[in-house]
């Protein structure tokens, strides 16, 4: 046969969002234990491929197979493929009590999201019992508007309540999908969900700018109002995740350093940003909501949940991130008393190789030299 041996997959990459959090040389594998999703998201295309409703596969298939990734092929973490894993609480905790009776001693998470409003105490503490490290709850805006129109299954208070219980485990890493640009969604509705974000207090935040995808609703819509433009593949790639647009923003400064650290709070709370003025937004909220938080961090296992996922940032990710470098090097030095020489001499080569990072650094007040004092 071609098919490549499971066993060996992951010498070839890595899946999901929170691969960081386990040993570089743990072999990783997917699983999917039901197909779609009951939600109707007006971004998404999970129902153009699942259709309509959720399918479960048994109990006892779904852990078959996660004993023969152990046992034969030696997985040690499994990302979750489910668009909606926790839809059925009964049948959720039953197949994580049923991994737990069998023994079962690797781990998994749901980096495709959760919806909020299952994140009951009892269906996340039999979850994590069973070896779940990490989820990202599908929340996308805090604000009610916003979340009406995309016809997202949440509100404030079930982001708020469903945060209450994650930080009652704090082994698990828990984080949520926030996304800004939707149509007519102004400063004030920006705002919003910032301030559900920090009250929330989750380990981190997936922030993307909207991406309409052909052939879902939010599309055709946009196309229909004229305010989707051609956009290529490269431009794509950009608008998605929590680090792409850095790369852009480098080789071309929208702002000054000065302007940048002062333009969010001074645009009036009725105003629809721009495409450039959402690009800044965007990395204005992404170092505010993820790491200008990490300066209160004082809890060692928090401390280092986060120095892997610093580390997994500027090593694999993004290597030239002054911020991850930063706060990385921030990390090491409260855990340990002291931050890594490595990480210092990267920190400082790329202050003084990148204009751009050497400006953004100083414009928040960051700086490296006060990483190395005792």
């Amino acid at each position: 046969l071609d098919l490549m041996n499971v066993s060996e997959s992951a010498r070839y990459g890595t899946i999901g969002s929170f691969y960081f959090l386990k040993d570089r040389d743990t072999r990783l594998a997917t699983v999917l234990t039901n197909r779609g999703c009951r939600a109707q998201c007006t971004f998404c295309s999970v129902r153009n491929f699942n259709g309509v409703g959720v399918r479960h596969r048994s109990i006892s298939s779904v852990v078959d197979e996660f004993e023969r990734l152990q046992n034969d092929h030696g997985i040690g973490h499994v990302m979750l493929l489910d668009d909606d894993a926790f839809k059925d609480h009964r049948r959720a905790i039953s197949l994580y009590n049923e991994m737990v009776r069998r023994g079962l001693t690797l781990t998994w998470d749901a980096s495709n999201g959760v919806i909020a409003s299952s994140c009951t105490e009892e269906v996340i503490s039999a979850a994590v019992e069973s070896g779940c490290i990490a989820l990202h709850i599908g929340m996308e805006s805090g604000n009610r508007q916003i979340l009406k129109e995309v016809k997202k299954p949440g509100t404030p208070e079930t982001f708020l309540r469903a945060a209450e219980v994650l930080r009652k485990f704090p082994d698990l890493y828990s984080s949520a999908y926030i996304i800004i640009g939707f149509p007519n969604e102004n400063i004030s509705m920006i705002r919003d969900t910032m301030s559900v974000s920090a009250e929330m207090d989750l380990d981190w935040y997936r922030i993307s700018i909207l991406q309409p995808l052909p052939n879902t609703p939010i599309y055709e819509s946009m196309n229909e109002q004229g305010l989707i433009s051609n956009t290529n593949k490269s431009e794509v790639r950009m608008a998605l995740g929590s680090y792409g647009k850095v790369n852009e923003k480098q080789n071309k400064l929208q702002t000054s350093p000065e302007e940048f650290r002062e333009m969010f709070d001074s645009l009036a709370a009725d105003e629809i940003p721009d495409g450039e003025q959402i690009t800044d937004i965007w990395f204005y909220m992404n170092y505010k909501m993820n790491f200008h938080r990490l300066f209160n961090e004082k809890r060692p296992l928090k401390l280092e949940q986060q120095r892997k996922m610093l580390t997994n940032l500027v090593d694999i990710v993004s290597p030239e991130h002054g911020f991850g470098l930063y706060f990385l090097a921030l990390m090491e030095k409260n855990a340990a008393g002291q931050a890594s020489p490595a990480t210092l001499e990267r920190l400082h080569n790329q202050v003084a190789a990148s204009p751009y990072w050497s400006q953004r650094l100083a414009a928040y007040g960051l700086d490296p030299e006060s990483l190395a004092a005792a």
